[in-house]
């Protein structure tokens, strides 16, 4: 019983960790994007924010982090 109850309050300390919300500056899709990681060689898609690559991985994904004001 007590082991459930320690999952359950890490998972909710990691579902609250997860930031929504993030100013994405820039976003690169359709691209073939060499990583330097031999678990990760290749990517489609990158967003940065603040000069940090935020995310690396499928065009598709990186789109959905696009928000809906212009700039």
């Amino acid at each position: 019983m007590l082991q459930k109850i320690f999952s359950f309050i890490i998972l909710c300390c990691l579902i609250s960790c997860h930031e929504d919300d993030v100013a994405v500056d820039l976003i690169i899709h359709n691209a073939d994007i060499y990583t330097v990681d031999p678990n990760q060689p290749r990517a489609q898609g990158i967003a940065i924010s603040k000069g940090k690559i935020i995310y690396l991985g499928k065009s598709n994904e990186v789109l959905r982090m696009k928000t809906a004001i212009p700039r």
